[in-house]
């Protein structure tokens, strides 16, 4: 392995550099050395706290070349003690930072905003409450630009309120789903000076039922009198043909009610067939926008908003596995959380990877300098000086 692979390896640290250690006294393994072995351990396949110390041990010689390993490596009781204090917040602000130096520019992306349970992150107390953490996902670029831990889906507005200020968004295009569509979001992306595209469903009461009734009066009279702009396509795959209509009327041809939400300018309506052999099943969603009624970009914008499922959800439960780790301590399991993130996103940004993230995931762990090429690849945008010598501990 050659060492300029290593030293970019080691870059990583430096946006962790500033994360406060929550332990009090004197300890034997660095933060930082410990947070590197977690992030390798991850993107290797190592999922536990125990199998988290079985792959350090496995990789000690390698590791004792780019951290302090003096102390030994860390046992089980420490990881699990060190996650479970660090502050999350904290941690979240130095991954912001990271992911700063990896992101470019937003403007004109869709930007989907989401949330996900863990449901192996059961509180003692309540075993009915998992931990539920909210995720900005840049779809385009495949980065996780924010996530903040909220309670249950009822918190998913004032959480993303709150995240979204936190965000570099300009000329974005901020997508999210009903919960999230409420005029508290809606100006919380126009002050970051992006545009929102929001799901409105039932749970809207008055302004739903009015935008409803306007489609349903509307698609009844064929759209007579009214200047509506329409879009259809059609996929065909897995046994079955699906076709979606989009449609979008300038906000300003609805009831007084839907006008007074943030700078809406447009109401879109997207009507979804699917058919197969036996059956035919047929759907309407209702979505609230900034962003002018050009219905070419709202369907496209309502069909990105997805990807947050496909490329970020999906692929934490399916190919990491995030429902089955049982860490039970909610702030531990929320900073494992975000390290299994970073490890997802560095594995999907190794472009001359191998198959999908499974494989990739055994070869970084039967493969060392594939590893370090995996780890570099969320380093080669970043600013700044490699740090001197190979010690971090």
């Amino acid at each position: 392995m050659e060492n300029s692979q290593t030293e970019k390896a080691l870059l990583f640290v430096q946006h962790f550099a500033t994360l406060p250690d929550p332990r009090k006294r004197l300890p034997r393994h660095s933060l930082l050395n410990i947070l590197f072995i977690a992030l390798a351990a991850q993107i290797c396949g190592a999922e536990g706290w125990d199998a988290m110390v079985s792959f350090a041990q496995a990789k000690r010689p390698w590791l004792e070349s780019v951290l302090d390993l003096s102390a030994g490596v860390p046992s089980a009781d420490t990881l699990r003690r060190v996650f479970a204090a660090l502050e999350p917040q904290a941690f979240a602000a130095c991954f912001g930072a990271w992911v700063g130096a990896l992101a470019g520019a937003v403007k004109g992306q869709v930007v989907a905003v989401d949330g996900k349970a863990l449901k192996g992150a059961l509180g003692t107390a309540s075993r009915a409450t998992p931990l539920y953490l909210l995720h900005v996902w840049a779809t385009e670029q495949r980065l996780l630009l924010g996530q903040r831990a909220i309670k249950g889906a009822p918190g998913e507005s004032p959480g993303a309120a709150a995240l979204l200020k936190l965000l570099a968004l300009e000329g974005a295009v901020v997508t999210g789903d009903a919960n999230l569509c409420t005029q508290r979001v809606a100006r919380a992306v126009r002050a970051q000076g992006a545009e929102y595209l929001l799901a409105l469903k039932g749970n809207r009461g008055a302004v739903h039922t009015q935008v409803r009734q306007f489609w349903t009066t509307a698609a009844t009279a064929d759209f007579a009198d009214l200047r509506v702009r329409q879009v259809r396509r059609v996929n065909t795959g897995h046994g079955r043909v699906e076709e979606r209509r989009s449609a979008a009327v300038a906000a300003s041809a609805l009831p007084s009610l839907v006008q007074r939400w943030p700078d809406v300018a447009s109401v879109v309506m997207v009507e979804r067939v699917r058919r197969t052999a036996t059956r035919s099943q047929s759907e309407r969603h209702y979505y609230l926008s900034s962003l002018p009624p050009k219905v070419q970009v709202l369907h496209h914008a309502v069909r990105q908003h997805w990807r947050v499922e496909n490329d970020l959800h999906w692929c934490l439960d399916v190919s990491f596995g995030e429902d089955r780790c049982r860490v039970r301590h909610h702030r531990a399991a929320e900073n494992l959380a975000m390290v299994r993130r970073m490890a997802l996103q560095l594995l999907k940004r190794e472009a001359a990877g191998p198959g999908g993230l499974p494989i990739r995931r055994l070869r970084a762990g039967w493969d060392t300098a594939y590893l370090v090429q995996v780890l570099a690849t969320g380093l080669t945008s970043c600013a700044g000086p490699a740090l001197e010598g190979r010690g971090l501990g």
